[in-house]
């Protein structure tokens, strides 16, 4: 068994999705992409691709609607396993 660091087990859910992402995007399925996230250093940041770089009012309603599926995950009770 190899040794996995701190830093790769702590990103692992975040490489497997962009991995996922970048698979999409180069078939073409992916028109547009906005996204946040934040830095080791706690700064957080935001890219703009595609649709939404191109039309801003786009990724305004994208972020609505991510922003409403958070406050529904918020409201939702946490599950112990």
């Amino acid at each position: 068994m190899s040794p996995v660091s701190l830093v790769e087990f702590r990103n692992r859910d975040t490489v497997a999705v962009l991995r996922a992402l970048l698979a999409r995007a180069e078939r073409g399925d992916i028109t547009g992409l906005a996204m946040c996230f934040r830095r080791e250093d706690g700064i957080e940041d935001s890219a703009f691709t595609g649709i939404y770089k191109a039309h801003p009012a786009a990724a305004v309603n994208a972020a609505m609607r991510l922003g409403w599926k958070l406050t529904q995950m918020q409201d939702r009770p946490a599950v112990c396993k």
